[in-house]
């Protein structure tokens, strides 16, 4: 028998049952631990009212996605699933699934890609930076990148902690994509060191790369340090324009603008020389000047606590009240002992009063010169005596150790090849006079620049204190044992 274009038709049997049905979901893209929020679906069922539907999930790998991660909301045909990544990037399949009261089912699957967290762009460093006083630098190259972000869609800035030498607008950028360049302009006729900050930005997150500036006011200077960081470590206000070389690293304290070193505090700091090292056989000289305020006085026993840094310390400076007039002390030198005898200035310093200190250091004789706020090169000067060998300079140090006992304020560090170089013209001081006129029992003093303070001893040779709240014209009584008066720069 053969049967051709056969037709059935009837009435649906009582109890039949056809599958539910459920709608598709999109595939979906979030970070970690991120969820894609709401996504609508339906479902329905011939049958079945929806509300006697069940929904179940399942992931294809719950590291990315676990099954507790996926939430069902929404009622009757209308329903939403959430998913929330986990903590691992990857992809996972979801699956969906709908079952009528007679156990049929239906299922839609979509795919959930989890990318990592948006990152924070990367940006290479910059090392130590210097140019000349009125001279950009040249065009400093570095790079930046990103895991999500294009390198060419990324943000870069630039800042200065020193606006006074280093305007913001003189900050300009320059290159594409990941290599770019940066060129700095300091202000006209201002030197000394700015702390630059460049940063790539993402439009979310950012990276940094900070580094120093160095302006220097000649071109035979290798070092200028004015110290004008907000306080703290000088390490790293600095941006390691400093580095430690021995003690508790961070120890070494900016402050009020100025460099404090301290017998309680052991770390030792060197600043490279630009153009360093320096070797022997070029008939090379460095000259090295700064400013010298005592808080405390030091021990008896001189040490030192600035010097010229090779393969060892060479051009010491001392401090130390070994014959020195009561509650006073003494600046001594040495080319590299670290033993008495020592070459001393027959000078007495006193405390809180600032001094300006001068050192050559002559690389090929290993032999050194000190000064007291000299006005020239031919001022006088002690000599160290003791013999050394030569070495290569590559830095300039500042020592603290309580051997030296005392807590000193240093300021305005200067090194180059030349006396010009760390004592430029109009730094020294200018003497003037002081007016002494007897009214009867009284003596009146008078100055013309307030700028110096008013000095009385008790003999010539002092000490030395200020007479406080003494201005021009200043009156004394003539009574008791002699006085001694002066003026000192302030």
């Amino acid at each position: 028998m053969r049967f051709d274009l056969v037709t059935i038709s009837g009435t649906p049997i009582p109890g039949a049952n056809t599958p539910p049905t459920i709608s598709t979901v999109s595939n979906q893209t979030i970070r970690v631990n991120q969820s894609t929020g709401a996504l609508p679906f339906t479902i329905g069922d011939a049958e079945d009212p929806t509300t006697s539907l069940t929904l179940s999930k399942t992931s294809s790998d719950p590291t990315v996605i676990p099954d507790g991660n996926i939430a069902f909301g929404g009622s009757g045909a209308s329903r939403t699933v959430t998913v929330l990544a986990g903590g691992q990037p990857g992809t996972s399949i979801i699956t969906l699934s709908v079952t009528d009261t007679g156990a049929r089912s239906n299922s839609t699957s979509f795919a959930v890609t989890v990318l990592p967290l948006n990152t924070a762009p990367v940006i290479s460093s910059i090392p130590v930076t210097n140019t000349l006083l009125n001279t950009s630098t040249p065009a400093i190259d570095f790079t930046v990148d990103d895991l999500e972000t294009p390198a060419g869609s990324l943000i870069i800035s630039g800042s200065s902690a020193n606006p006074g030498l280093v305007p913001n607008g003189n900050i300009v950028f320059g290159g594409s994509g990941t290599a770019r360049t940066v060129a700095i302009t300091p202000a006209a006729g201002q030197s000394g060191v700015a702390i630059i900050t460049i940063m790539a930005n993402d439009g979310s997150n950012s990276a940094t790369s900070v580094f120093p500036l160095m302006v220097l006011p000649s071109s035979d200077a290798v070092f200028y340090e004015p110290f004008s960081y907000a306080d703290g470590s000088l390490l790293t206000n600095s941006a390691f324009l400093w580095a430690n070389s021995s003690g508790t690293v961070g120890e070494c304290q900016a402050t009020n603008g100025q460099l404090q070193v301290s017998a309680a505090q052991s770390e030792d700091v060197t600043g490279d020389l630009v153009g360093g090292p320096y070797v022997r056989s070029n008939s090379t000289a460095l000259y090295a000047s700064f400013k010298l305020k005592g808080l405390s006085l030091p021990k008896n026993t001189p040490d030192y606590f600035a010097h010229f840094v090779g393969s060892g310390n060479r051009g010491r400076v001392y401090a130390g009240t070994t014959n020195a007039a009561p509650n006073s002390f003494r600046l001594f030198v040495s080319n590299g002992n670290s033993t008495n005898p020592l070459v001393t200035l027959a000078s007495d310093l006193i405390t809180n009063t600032t001094y300006a200190i001068v050192t050559r250091y002559d690389i090929d004789s290993a032999t050194t010169k000190l000064w007291l706020n000299p006005g020239a090169e031919s001022d006088p000067a002690v000599t160290a005596d003791d013999a050394q060998s030569a070495i290569t300079i590559s830095s300039w140090g500042f020592r603290q150790s309580s051997s030296v006992g005392a807590t000193m304020l240093l300021d305005d560090l200067r090194v180059g090849f030349s006396f010009a170089s760390v004592v430029p013209a109009g730094t020294s001081v200018t003497p003037i006079p002081l007016i002494a006129q007897r009214i009867g029992s009284q003596m009146r003093f008078s100055w013309t620049d307030a700028t110096f303070v008013l000095q009385s001893a008790p003999a010539v040779a002092g000490v030395y204190t200020n007479i406080p709240g003494a201005t021009s014209p200043f009156t004394n009584a003539i009574s008791g044992p002699a006085r001694f008066f002066r003026l000192k720069a302030n």
